[in-house]
């Protein structure tokens, strides 16, 4: 089925740029007004003011216009230089394209007429699914879809807005027009900050009378992937967070790790050149799991409750512990733990406080 050609546009009542048709007696509208598509017995309105230019008052008359087209009133009377509102409405009782010419004058000096035409619509709104699932991505990374809309009625269809219940799903169009027979591809795309599922209702607002907003819900999840430079904070809310890549902390900038927070490693690395806020609580540890080697080289560390373990071959290397480093209650489901610096366990100013086990590991 061919693709219909569509508006990316906000769409109006009207089609055309209001101006002043006549001359003494004035309309604030287009001079070639058009409807837009209308459900057959329904009403579509607009209200035009008229001015009178002339220095004196005048009885301004309206004809000219047949059903499905009628004005409020066939006769006002505006006073010098003022102006008054009527309301022209249209109320197709077919489907169909109609016109008609509204002709106006004044009983002292001027007239004009105005070209009015719509079209009478039965539209039919329908999607090529009800449910969609973009897929997975990863946190901050956009994925997209999308569904088919189809206008299976009779007339034009007049797609007035596209909402999503949840900002993080978004349209590639907000308003559009398909033609009878025809249909139009409707972009969606996800992006979020936050890891795990998400969904969102998206609202069709047309003129279908059967369906005048219709709904489709759509799916997906985020997970936390890491790898490089880190600054900043690892949240919870994001947690867990699965390396794809070696990962290291500048010296230019601090990381903080929540207490909860999950770190699957997958046998890549972990460096701290700057700073490392990693304080978990007694009830709530941070998990660091599958790493091979943690380097701290800086001073000055001091890390609370961490929780070591599914470590790279079952052992882990802290590398490079510098003086006045601290590691407290510190718990390794691990074989094997190595510790590389010239300050050893005994150090005063470096240590490892255990917890959760009867005995010290032996740390070489």
């Amino acid at each position: 089925m061919k693709k219909a050609f569509f508006i990316i546009v906000c769409l109006f009542s009207v089609t055309g740029t209001f101006a002043q048709i006549g001359s003494g007696v004035e309309l604030q509208i287009a001079q070639n007004y058009q409807f837009s598509p209308t459900t057959t017995d329904s009403t579509n309105s607009v209200t035009i003011t008229v001015y009178n230019t002339v220095a004196s008052e005048q009885q301004i008359t309206f004809t000219g216009l047949s059903e499905p087209f009628h004005p409020s009133d066939s006769v006002l009377t505006v006073a010098a230089n003022d102006s008054l509102n009527f309301v022209l409405s249209f109320t197709p009782n077919s489907p169909g394209v109609f016109s008609d010419v509204l002709e106006f004058s004044g009983n002292i000096f001027g007239s004009g007429a105005l070209n009015i035409s719509g079209e009478g619509v039965q539209v039919s709104i329908s999607t090529s699914t009800d449910i969609l699932n973009i897929g997975t991505s990863a946190v901050d990374e956009m994925i997209s879809s999308s569904i088919t809309i189809f206008n299976t009625g009779t007339g034009t269809m007049e797609i007035t807005d596209i909402t999503s219940s949840n900002t993080d799903f978004t349209t590639s169009l907000t308003s559009a027009i398909i033609s009878e027979g025809s249909s139009l591809e409707l972009g969606i795309e996800f992006h979020t900050l936050v890891s795990g599922p998400s969904s969102s209702i998206i609202s069709v607002h047309s003129n279908d009378p059967s369906s005048p907003v219709y709904s489709v819900f759509v799916q997906a999840s985020a997970v936390s992937e890491l790898s490089g430079s880190l600054c900043g904070s690892l949240q919870l809310i994001n947690s867990p967070f699965t390396l794809t890549g070696d990962i290291f902390v500048p010296d230019t900038c601090t990381l903080t790790i929540e207490p909860g927070v999950v770190l699957n490693a997958k046998g890549y690395n972990f460096s701290v050149e700057g700073g490392l806020d990693a304080h978990g609580i007694e009830s709530d540890s941070i998990y660091l799991r599958g790493f091979q080697h943690i380097t701290l080289e800086n001073e000055n560390q001091s890390i609370s409750y961490l929780s070591i373990s599914d470590n790279y071959e079952d052992q882990v290397f802290f590398d490079d512990f510098e003086e006045n480093n601290f590691i407290n209650y510190f718990n390794g489901d691990t074989d094997y733990i190595s510790w590389s610096s010239t300050y050893g366990k005994n150090n005063v100013s470096s240590g490892i406080k255990m917890y959760n086990n009867e005995n010290n590991y032996d740390i070489e």
